[in-house]
């Protein structure tokens, strides 16, 4: 489950900062979103390509599903310049999942990356 949660980080920008060793019986993932956030999935898609994960479509019996219930983007002031004015800011993404077995049963409860 924690696998799953380094790949959704990777897939919204951020950088993992050792390598991560993906088992090769992770099967395949559908990926979707109560929101319609087609930029997130598609970098989500990437990231588990690039660990070897296979993303499929519904309809390809994928051995597990990850449904992204809400994504947040939350930006704060982070430093300000002599001016008092705004140098720069701090950019925050969270997202809450769930997975799901072929039965569509909840494999964990939902979680936040």
């Amino acid at each position: 489950m924690v696998l799953f949660a380094c790949f959704l980080l990777a897939g919204c920008g951020w950088q993992l900062r050792d390598a991560q060793v993906v088992p090769e019986n992770v099967g395949k993932i559908f990926l979707t979103s109560q929101q319609p956030n087609e930029l997130l999935l598609n970098e989500l898609t990437l990231a588990l390509k690039l660990y070897g994960v296979e993303s499929v479509r519904r309809d390809d019996q994928p051995d597990y599903s990850v449904v992204i219930n809400d994504y947040r983007r939350i930006r704060r002031t982070s430093t300000l310049n002599s001016n008092a004015r705004v140098a720069e800011y701090q950019l925050t993404e969270e997202l809450d999942f769930v997975i799901l077995d072929t039965n569509g049963r909840s494999l964990i409860g939902t979680s936040t990356a």
